[in-house]
């Protein structure tokens, strides 16, 4: 998602929001499997952080490439799920609390039609949680002032900006659309000198209330949903770059053409940080 790597001259930073409000105690369909949207929320949460962690790793030396935060919202308001008084953490500093890795199981459907377990093993850095209201704003309020405060650092100066990924089904009970879409939009125009904040939004649909018009990164053009959460959460996407796009249709195999936008739905989002060079250069 970047033209030129993430080394240690050109760090980045990872801000993942998750949401532990009450709506995801429902079912979602996530990889072919009915199960609670929380615990998919954690699994793609745990699985972009071990994804991070295990490419920092060079020869037992976990390099700085990345200062990473974690927000949830919920009931209790926004608090960081990592431990620290600080809201980012340095990549080298989850040596620390590295916990042991978890095992978890999930349906495939093999071409024969038979329907086995695999395993999946990642450290569970998050546990879900699902309680109380939904301040999604008040989320994406905290996720701006951490990033701005974070490009203004003057050793971040020359980094690579921000990617923010926000793990939702959407529902949000504290503000309005056009407030939502400011914020959005004031997240996405932070920026380094090597460019804007991209915001990327993982929507987990509820079994039941599933929306047929919702494809795979859409364009504004191709994409209309009848939930109005949806159509809101479209707006505060990131429009990716044509390069960026071109990448992507050839990941997700689309066979719709881009620009994009950053949203996505029932998936992890790991093959889009496989777009992203780590660690390429010596310096």
């Amino acid at each position: 998602m970047y033209k030129t790597g993430v080394t240690l001259s050109r760090r980045t930073a990872i801000v993942i929001i998750v949401d532990c409000s009450t709506s995801m105690k429902k079912y979602t369909m996530f990889n072919g499997m009915r199960i609670v949207k929380a615990e998919a929320a954690e699994f793609i949460t745990n699985m972009i952080i071990d994804e991070l962690y295990e490419r920092a790793i060079r020869f037992d030396v976990t390099r700085y490439y990345y200062d990473i935060a974690i927000i949830g919202f919920s009931g209790d308001g926004t608090y960081s799920k990592l431990p620290g008084i600080h809201d980012f953490v340095p990549i080298y500093n989850f040596t620390d609390f590295e916990p042991q890795p978890k095992t978890y199981n999930f349906d495939q459907t093999l071409n024969d039609g038979r329907c086995i377990k695999v395993p999946f093993v990642i450290r569970p850095w998050i546990k879900a949680e699902a309680h109380g209201t939904s301040p999604l704003f008040e989320a994406m309020v905290r996720t701006k002032d951490l990033i701005e405060r974070w490009c203004a650092d003057k050793q971040n100066s020359y980094s690579l900006p921000p990617i923010i990924f926000n793990i939702t089904d959407g529902d949000c009970f504290d503000d309005d659309a056009w407030s939502l879409i400011d914020v959005a939009n004031d997240i996405m125009t932070t920026s380094t000198t090597r460019g804007k904040s991209l915001l990327i939004n993982i929507v987990l649909r509820t079994i039941g209330e599933e929306d047929d018009n919702l494809p795979l990164f859409p364009t504004d053009a191709d994409f209309y949903s009848t939930k109005r959460s949806h159509m809101i959460l479209l707006r505060m996407s990131s429009i990716l770059s044509p390069d960026v796009s071109e990448q992507i249709k050839k990941v997700f195999r689309l066979n719709h053409d881009g620009p994009y936008r950053g949203l996505a739905y029932d998936t992890s989002i790991i093959r889009l940080l496989h777009l992203v060079s780590i660690g390429t250069d010596p310096s």
